[in-house]
């Protein structure tokens, strides 16, 4: 998946969905890229199923995320899109 700079995801949302296997996915463009949308409104816009869509700051957004319990205490794996 492409790496994006801090500045290509400021102020850019993401329509997300949970996966039980694979984690958080995303709606992707044309490129298999995540779709940028340009405002909070435009993703809600989108969305076609709210109970199991919704829109995360691209900055944040943590692709394959997870939440794994376990004797050490909870831990979230995954990977930004500023993360090489």
């Amino acid at each position: 998946m492409r790496q994006y700079t801090k500045e290509e995801l400021k102020r850019k949302y993401i329509l997300v969905f949970d996966t039980i296997i694979e984690g958080w996915s995303c709606v992707m463009n044309d490129n298999e890229e995540p779709y940028l949308y340009n405002s909070l409104r435009e993703a809600n816009a989108d969305i076609d199923d709210p109970e199991n869509e919704w829109p995360v700051k691209a900055e944040e957004y943590i692709h394959g995320r997870k939440t794994i319990f376990g004797k050490d205490g909870l831990q979230i794996i995954g990977k930004l899109l500023t993360d090489k």
